[in-house]
């Protein structure tokens, strides 16, 4: 399978800018949904979003609906302009053409049957963990902040008839599988990727911002392990919807096993005893890491390196690298500099460029080419 970049992204609008253009959008689009948020319940619904405690079945439906609005707008708006405005594709521009393929669907399916207990295991730590004495007062605003979403989560969660569990389907699983991917997978990860040419880097750092714009503090280690996973089906797959899929598939499992829980169609205690054996965690731990393994090595094989990047040219400044970069430009090839001396690596690493295949051999002979030539 070819490794390539995580979108299409062109090289004729240097990275740097099109963050910059996101940061605007993003910021521009937040205003806006905050504003038409208050006015859209004042006017739509004659509500007060301030007083809204989620207390009675009206008030839900209420809240449902603004989240709904909040994360197309939030999410969707700013994925559907950043294609726009580098004249792409949107379906090309997030990697939506390809179908993910029955083994990934199949990779993905195990690795959140495997992984529940670990998760489950993982939460209960975070939960416990405490922050220094002297943070007191941003621990117990941390803590407040999450009992508060808690509580919107567990009344959106209450689900009397079967319409409420395909309302929850829809706002709680469907939309955020989607757009999430879309803005943090399609659009973030692919933009750090482009930066700084490293998946693994990129794919951690979206993790770390996926999990953290949630604003859930004692979620944030479960959701970054979440993230994760979802960065590397994306990269290993090559296609937006095998991320799009699990995102989904961990939300519908929430969700269903609640509905389950409420009408009694399982016991609540036999699984919470189950996913709280040391023996179940530890096999699932075990498991989750062997079923990750298999997917990387999967990859490893499926995938043509003859199509990776080539490393033409190491320095020890920048300067010199992109002294060498402008000539090799000048013959028409494409170059990628690759910095490992930025706060992302090491202070003393190397600049490399780096050049496609086809282009290796004519690279080494521009640059091993005398200039009084």
């Amino acid at each position: 399978m070819e490794r390539r970049p995580l979108n299409n992204t062109t090289d004729q609008v240097p990275v740097l800018k099109q963050v910059f253009v996101l940061l605007i959008v993003f910021a521009i689009t937040l205003l806006f949904v905050v504003i038409s948020s208050s006015l859209i319940a004042r006017l739509l619904f004659n509500f007060d979003l301030s007083n809204l405690d989620f207390n009675t079945p009206r008030e839900i439906g209420i809240g449902k609906f603004l989240q709904a609005y909040q994360m197309i707008l939030l999410f969707g708006a700013p994925t559907f302009f950043m294609s726009w405005y580098m004249k792409a594709s949107w379906s090309d521009f997030y990697r939506l053409k390809k179908g993910p393929g029955t083994h990934y669907i199949l990779f993905a399916t195990a690795l959140l049957l495997v992984v529940v207990p670990f998760n489950d295991w993982l939460i209960q730590f975070n939960e416990a963990l405490k922050l220094p004495n002297f943070m007191a007062g941003i621990e117990e605003w941390m803590r407040n902040s999450e009992e508060l979403l808690g509580k919107q989560l567990e009344r959106f969660l209450q689900m009397d008839h079967l319409n409420d569990l395909f309302v929850n389907i829809l706002v709680i699983a469907l939309l955020p599988a989607f757009l999430e991917e879309l803005f943090f997978r399609g659009l973030i990860q692919g933009l750090i990727l482009k930066w700084l040419r490293n998946a693994h880097i990129s794919i951690i750092i979206t993790a770390l911002f996926f999990s953290a714009v949630h604003m859930q503090f004692y979620g944030f280690l479960p959701r970054f392990l979440l993230g994760v996973f979802l960065g590397y089906l994306f990269y290993w797959s090559g296609s937006l919807w095998a991320a799009i899929y699990f995102h989904f598939l961990n939300n519908l499992f929430s969700i269903v096993l609640s509905y389950l829980l409420q009408h009694h169609l399982l016991n609540e205690q036999k699984v919470q005893n189950m996913n709280q054996s040391n023996w179940t965690i530890l096999l699932s731990f075990a498991a989750t890491a062997a079923v990750f393994l298999l997917l990387a090595n999967y990859y490893s094989k499926k995938r043509n390196k003859a199509n990776d990047w080539l490393k033409v040219f190491t320095s020890t400044t920048i300067s010199e690298a992109e002294i060498m970069k402008g000539k090799l430009e000048q013959e028409g090839i494409t170059v990628v500099i690759l910095n490992k001396k930025d706060f992302f690596f090491t202070p003393t690493g190397k600049v490399e460029l780096l050049v496609k295949p086809e282009d290796f051999e004519k690279s080494m002979n521009v640059l091993n080419r005398k200039d009084d030539e």
